[in-house]
């Protein structure tokens, strides 16, 4: 009888410990390393059209192209990891570009600048407080802000061509956008440790909607740095000068989504920044193997849809995928 009492005792002390169920090789290689295989794909394609393309790489022309794809890269990033990605920055830009160049020719680049800056500060408040105070989707609410902004620049511009008169373009000083591309990356960490996302521990977190909204707040200014980098080194935009950019926000989004072993914050920067030397590279060793706009674009949107495909099969869905912050900050505050 003690035996049997002693088998119906629920008590604390005689029960087992329930193990958490242990993932199987296949689900981590899913999660951590399948994100990986896309990319280095692309590595080894790049390298063999440089193998095909009898034409020299221009490393000048890389970099300068890198600048302006290297800094959006920096937003996007930052902006995933506060409460999800900011798809407005390539229109924020163009916008940013085109009141300069208009403000430009009236004599004075700095108003356009000062002005540009206003706008994108707006903007970012705005978005900043839709998602931290209402609970908004990142991704919905800027991609509304992005049409008001191309709406904006058509209505503005009439849509054409602006181009910036007056100032001498600048095609082949690299070290000004060296510059102004390590001044986003200040601001974009900036946002990580205002926004407690930075990789160290905090011990509280007081005002946490203030600080998301702060969070998009700077990364509106780093769009509107990329502005300025574009309307300098190109000279002029369109308002169809986004188009090609989106499908590149997308890939940068989705790599540093596609492996939790991106989980550090600052690892998922660099990782981000890399993605994007890698499609300008592959941009520029398409068009020397003399491809059109159109594959060249089509090329990266497949490229897209693979890394989104991956990005939901290693978050475990498309809701944590395209809305994920891998680093929350409850798991901050331990």
């Amino acid at each position: 009888m003690e035996q049997f009492e002693n088998r119906e005792n629920h008590s604390p002390a005689n029960q087992v410990p329930e193990q958490p169920p242990k993932e199987s090789a296949g689900a981590k290689f899913v999660q951590n390393y399948l994100g990986f295989i896309p990319i280095v794909l692309a590595l080894l394609g790049i390298l063999f059209g440089i193998g095909l393309s009898h034409a020299p790489i221009r490393f000048e022309t890389i970099l300068g192209q890198f600048w302006i794809l290297g800094i959006i890269a920096v937003g996007i990033v930052v902006s995933t990891r506060i409460k999800g990605p900011d798809f407005s920055m390539p229109a924020m830009m163009v916008l940013s570009a085109a009141m300069i160049a208009f403000t430009a020719q009236t004599g004075s680049i700095v108003a356009g600048v000062i002005a540009a800056l206003l706008v994108c500060l707006y903007y970012g408040m705005v978005n900043g407080a839709v998602i931290s105070f209402l609970g908004a989707p990142a991704m919905l609410i800027t991609l509304v802000s992005a049409a008001l902004m191309r709406f904006g620049v058509f209505q503005l511009f009439d849509g054409s061509f602006i181009r910036l008169e007056g100032v001498a373009t600048i095609r082949t000083e690299q070290s000004r956008f060296f510059f102004i591309f390590v001044i986003a990356l200040i601001i974009g960490i900036l946002a990580l440790i205002v926004t407690k996302r930075f990789p160290v521990h905090k011990r509280e977190h007081k005002f946490p909607r203030l600080r998301v909204m702060f969070g998009y707040f700077l990364v509106t200014v780093i769009a509107g740095l990329a502005g300025y980098v574009f309307i300098i080194r190109v000279g002029g935009v369109t308002l169809a000068t986004d188009e090609g950019l989106m499908t590149s926000v997308i890939v940068i989004f989705a790599a540093v989504q596609s492996s939790k072993l991106l989980k550090n914050n600052i690892i998922a920067l660099v990782y981000g920044i890399f993605v994007a030397l890698l499609l300008t590279v592959s941009t520029h060793v398409n068009i020397l193997l003399g491809l059109s706009p159109f594959w060249v674009r089509a090329i990266e949107a497949g490229f897209a849809f693979q890394l989104v495909c991956v990005a939901c099969a290693a978050q475990g869905g498309w809701r944590t995928a395209l809305g994920a912050n891998l680093e929350p900050v409850e798991q901050l505050q331990k």
